[in-house]
């Protein structure tokens, strides 16, 4: 199952006639939905595809990982990766780093 993203960031397809977006809006991005995965070696990579930025955020897929960005919670992707005729929404780690520490509450904060 895949889920549709809205793209207001303006990030569309290079063409929208080809690959997996021919046949959909060049408005949205489809991620599938697959389990969050953890990096093989002791670093995160500075590009995540969708299933590392779940498990980066601690999500535990790329379906609550959409959810969260539909509803304003998590950062649009910061670019598109073509890899082939596949077209691939890509967050880095520096961005997701101030993402998470703008939204750490410290003690005596209100909410």
């Amino acid at each position: 199952m895949q889920r549709a993203l809205p793209a207001s960031t303006g990030m569309e397809p290079a063409d929208s006639r080809t690959g997996p977006n021919a046949s959909t809006s060049p408005k949205h991005l489809y991620v599938k939905n697959v389990a969050a995965r953890y990096p093989s070696g002791p670093t995160w990579p500075v590009q995540m595809r969708a299933d590392m930025a779940a498990a980066y955020l601690d999500y535990d897929n790329t379906k609550d990982l959409c959810a969260a960005i539909a509803s304003g919670y998590v950062p649009f992707p910061g670019a598109l990766r073509h890899r082939g005729r596949i077209t691939e929404p890509v967050w880095y780690k520096g961005v997701l780093d101030t993402f998470v520490a703008a939204t750490i509450m410290m003690p005596g904060e209100a909410s």
